[in-house]
Formats: structure tokens, sequence, C-alpha cells
């Protein structure tokens, strides 16, 4: 039996006197609390109180003996109570007033939660008018709606298509669901009423409006959770108050929440899934927008963050981020402790709409105007390093030239080009090379650390006569005539390989990384041209000399907090241009502009320690 169940057994069938004497009956229970017990004439009454087990112990005694009661027959057993798993819908109405004007349309919406243990078979859901604030099946009936299945917790929303009465005044409706099998508490399967204030006054009902999107959320890891705010994407032109409902096209890689004015989109398993939201006015008209969510495992080497700003056209992404990607597994083996960089900071002009935890680097590209087809591709530095030794970056950025992308990316160079430009934000550049102690200057200035001069050495550089490893004269990059194609020369040629030797992989090691040189591409020092060769004709080149941005860079402590700004030599601030908010995701960046609204990440996954 279930808590508030009660059973009537007739006691007569059970004891008999064999000399027809008249019995009287008691009855005890091991424990009230769980069931009672009590005799009316010959009838036994249990009654279930709470979860649990209980002993009934029933007594028949002779009345008719000389001795009334002295002789007794007893019987026993056992009572079970317990809760069964049974459905329990409820419904409710999103709203609980609003007002509207005479003769017109409107939605007006129930939802149906089953709060019960059990699921529910599919029902009807009734919408009624009331005279009074008390809705009751009984009321006048105006529509109706299918609501299927619903598991334990779940919910759903029903709706009818109504229009306003033509005369002013206040209306009282509600929706009731239909009781399902098994389903034994019906006294809330009605609503609470929503008054419909029918006003003249009141101009016709207009449909909330998304004026904004949500940006895409490219490279979230399970487990995290992005918040964004309903209020900045929708709004209501009549000052409605808006409700919110959310879906997600696949809820095993991403799923969506609403509280309040709210979103929250967790990420759940690697995979893509679109993400809808609707807002909704209290006359049931709408405004929805969508957003794709993609999920990456996590990262569990080096990991570098892109972030693209919304000049970056989709077209050029993938290149950069093959460039860049190079970089994360050369140095999977690097650990650096992981830095909170507060929304607001700026890189040269960039700047971060959210507060992010870089793990172990972040990357921004820009596209901009630099200096027209043919001069400055591109040009990339380091903004924030961490304070201590080394002192490896932390944030760096890329601005790529708008007059020359696309004729990088048709050239087949621009992943090089990204990889070349990430060097320098990694920190490749004679700043570096100075601070770490390796950088000799004057008339043959080179690069001294031991990792890459062994590499020089070993790729064909013992004979080489000059101070190794030979530098431009910009200190920042490897000397052409002596390295030709090496990736790290100013110089990239199209349709040819430009390697990336242990030379350049040595140097970041000397840097302070822990390299994977088993990546590194076969390399060998170009060899004397023999004055009897047949000269090639000329060849197309993409001349990357001065793309070095030396700051200024400013130092971290372990909490994010600026502790020094190291500006270069003749450093002169410039003026306030732009500023280009960006998002931050892992890997690939996203679309962003004034229309997009920004995510905060709260719960960032975390490698393996």
């Amino acid at each position: 039996m279930e808590p508030g169940d009660t059973i009537r057994i007739g006691l007569s069938r059970f004891f008999m006197d064999p000399d027809l004497d008249s019995l009287r009956y008691t009855a005890e229970s091991s424990d009230p609390t769980i069931a009672t017990a009590s005799v009316s004439g010959n009838t036994l009454t249990v009654a279930g109180r709470a979860e649990g087990n209980a002993a009934i112990v029933v007594t028949a005694h002779d009345v008719t003996s000389r001795t009334p009661g002295s002789l007794s027959a007893t019987q026993r057993f056992e009572v079970t109570v317990r809760i069964l798993p049974r459905p329990d819908l409820v419904a409710e109405m999103p709203v609980d007033s609003f007002h509207i004007a005479p003769d017109e349309s409107f939605i007006l919406n129930a939802i149906v939660r089953n709060q019960g243990s059990d699921q529910s078979s599919a029902t009807t859901v009734r919408f009624l008018l009331s005279n009074d604030r008390t809705i009751d099946p009984d009321d006048q009936l105006i529509g109706t709606d299918a609501v299927g299945a619903l598991p334990v917790a779940a919910r759903a929303t029903a709706s009818t298509d109504l229009k306003s009465r033509s005369e002013v005044g206040t209306y009282y409706y509600g929706a009731c669901v239909d009781a399902v099998a098994g389903e034994f508490r019906t006294f809330n399967n009605c609503s609470a009423p929503v008054a419909v204030v029918v006003d003249e006054a009141i101009l016709p009902n207009r449909p909330p409006v998304a004026s904004r999107s949500f940006s895409d959320i490219p490279g979230a890891q399970p487990g995290e959770r992005y918040r964004g705010s309903l209020t900045e994407v929708f709004s209501d032109p009549d000052g409605d108050p808006l409700t919110y409902a959310t879906s997600s096209s696949d809820a095993t890689i991403a799923h969506a929440t609403v509280a309040g004015d709210t979103l929250f989109v967790h990420a759940v398993s690697p995979g893509s899934a679109k993400i809808t939201v609707v807002a909704r006015d209290p006359a049931g008209f709408s405004a929805a927008t969508d957003f794709h969510i993609t999920v990456v495992a996590p990262c569990t080497g080096f990991c570098i963050d892109l972030g693209f700003t919304s000049a970056v056209e989709e077209r050029y992404r993938d290149h950069i981020g093959a460039g860049v990607g190079g970089w994360q597994a050369i140095l999977a083996g690097t650990e650096l402790s992981d830095i909170t960089i507060p929304a607001g900071a700026a890189c040269g002009g960039l700047t971060l709409t959210a507060t992010t935890i870089v793990d172990d680097h972040l990357f921004l590209v820009h596209v901009a105007e630099i200096d027209g087809p043919a001069g400055t591709l591109a040009f990339a530095g380091p903004c924030f390093r961490r304070s201590g030794s080394p002192g490896l970056p932390i944030v760096s950025r890329a601005v790529f030239d708008a007059a020359d992308i696309d004729d990088l990316a048709g050239g087949g160079v621009l992943a090089d080009v990204a990889f070349h430009e990430m060097a320098h934000g990694l920190g490749f550049l004679s700043t570096y090379f100075d601070r770490a102690g390796f950088l000799a200057e004057g008339s043959d200035p080179h690069f001294t650390g031991s990792a890459a001069l062994g590499a020089f050495n070993a790729a064909g550089g013992n004979a080489y006569a000059g101070a190794k490893v030979p530098l431009e004269g910009d200190l920042s990059h490897w000397r052409e005539s002596v390295l030709g194609a090496e990736i790290m020369t100013p110089k990239l040629e199209p349709d040819r390989p430009q390697p990336a030797s242990e030379i350049t992989l040595g140097a970041m090691a000397d840097l302070g990384y822990a390299v994977d040189f088993d990546l590194a591409n076969d390399y060998r020092l170009p060899g004397p041209v023999s004055p009897h060769a047949v000269r090639e004709g000329p060849r197309r080149v993409f001349d990357l000399s001065g793309d070095v941005d030396h700051g200024p860079v400013a130092i971290l402590g372990p909490d994010g907090r600026v502790v020094d700004v190291i500006s270069p030599p003749g450093y002169a601030p410039p003026a306030p241009t732009h500023s280009v908010p960006i998002d931050l995701r892992s890997p690939g960046g996203l679309r962003v502009s004034s229309s997009y609204v920004s995510w905060i990440r709260e719960a960032p996954a975390r490698r393996p320690r």
C-alpha cells in the first residue's frame, strides 16, 4: 500500500468459535507512524501513513465464556507501505498577466511539467476561459493542444491561437492537463490564471526583436560552460517581459539552459551542435536566433589559443590555424603557468572582450591595411610575457596586410607565413635573444645558443667561416645568404619547401621551450653554386623583412597583474586608432563584430598535470 491508502478487511473470514460464541476484536500496529490499525465491529481498517514496514496483530476474544475475554486467538501479518512510481503532471502559465488591445490575435502558452517519479503517457492540454481567478476543467473550453509522453522532470510547452475580447475588461485564461494513467494527484493539473487586460488604449502588440546574435563557439572543451546575456540579444518594442526557451540539435554534444535573463551553454563531448534560442512575449509572439558550438577534445600538450577578429575571413583561417598548429605540436612537451588575462586588456590595438585563462599561449590575428601591395606583408610580436625566467610570451599578435593576404593564400604560403609570424610571437626576435644572452651584435651578428649552434653545424655548418648562427641585420631572422630557404629567413618562395629545421627548433629550445626535434623538417645548408651552373630564371619571392613588432611588452605576475612594461628603444606610443574586439576560443577563434554578443567562459577544462 501507499501512504494515504486505506484497506478494510472483514475479520469473520479469519476467526471462528467452536461453540459459535460471539467474538470481540482488537488490533494493534507495531509502528503507528507507518501504518495504523483499528476495528469497528467485525471490520479491520489499516491506514498507510509513511514508507516502511509494520506488523499488525489482530486478536479475537470470546465474550460469552464465564470469564469473558479469557479465551482468545491471535493472527499477525506484515504491512509494507511504499510510494509507487507514478507520474504527476502540473500545468503552469509562464506569465500572470498582460495587456492587449481589443480583437487582437495572441498566443496562449502553457507549460506542462512531470514532477512525479515515473514517465507519463501522452495527454491533452485544455485551454479555458474562466469567470473568476480559479481555473477549473468545467470552465469554457477555448482550445486544446497535444503533449507527448514526458520523462521524469521533463517539461513541454502547449499553445493555442486566440483573439482578445472585443469588450474592455479583465479576462482570466488558464489551462488544465488531462490526468494520465497511474496519476493519483490531480489537484495540481490546472494552472493559475493569466489575467488578460483588454484596453483600448493599448497599441497592437509587436513581437520581440533579436537585434543581435550570439557568437559561434568553435573550440569548446568537454566540461566547459559558457554564459551569455539574453538581454543583449533580445528586446521587446512594447517593453513586455520576455520568457526564453532553448534547444540543441544534439544534446549529447552540447545543451543549453536558461536562468532568468542568462543563457548557459554546456559542452559535453566532441562534435558540433546548433543551439536555438527563442524569446516570447506574454502574448506568445516570438523571435529566435541560433548559433553553433563545436566541442573539441581537451588540449594535452602545449596549447595555443587562437583569437581571430572579424576582419579575418573564414577562407584564411584554416591556413593560419595550420601554421600555428605546427608550433603546438613542436612544443607539445612545454609546460607553462596559466595566466588570467582580464577583459579590456589591449594587445597592439586589439582589445580582449572577455576575461580568459591562457594555457599556454594566446595568438591574436587581425587583417588591416598596412602599406599597400608588396610592402610589409605582415608583422608579429609578443604583447605580454611571464615574469621571472625564462619569461616566455603569454600573448602575441599578428597583423596581415589586407592588400597582400589574398596573394599569400593564392601563392600557397599563407600557412608558412603564419608559422613564421607565430615564431616571432613565441619569442624568435632580437629582444628575446638579447634577454636570454644569445645575441651577439656587431658587423657579423649571430645567435649563440648551443642547441641552435649544434644543429647549424650538423646541417653542414662546420666549415662555415663566419660567426654562428648568422643573423640578418634586423637580428630577428636567419641570414638569407647562408641559410637559404629555411623558414626563419626573411624571404619565402612559392612552390618551394620552406623547412622548419633543427636550427630554428634549437633556438626555441635555447629560449626555454621543450622542443620535439623529431618534428623538424629535413634540411641542409645550401652549398656553394658552381660558376658553370645554369642559372634559374627569376623566382617570385615574398619578403618578410621588417615583420617584427618589438612591443611594448607588459610583464605579468602569476596573478595576471602587470609588474612592468618594456618599451623598445625609441618607441613612441601611437595615437589611438581603433580597437577591435575579439573573443577567445581554442583553437580557431570566431567571428566577432558589434552585431555579435560575447561569451564568458566559466569553467575552463584543465589538462592533466
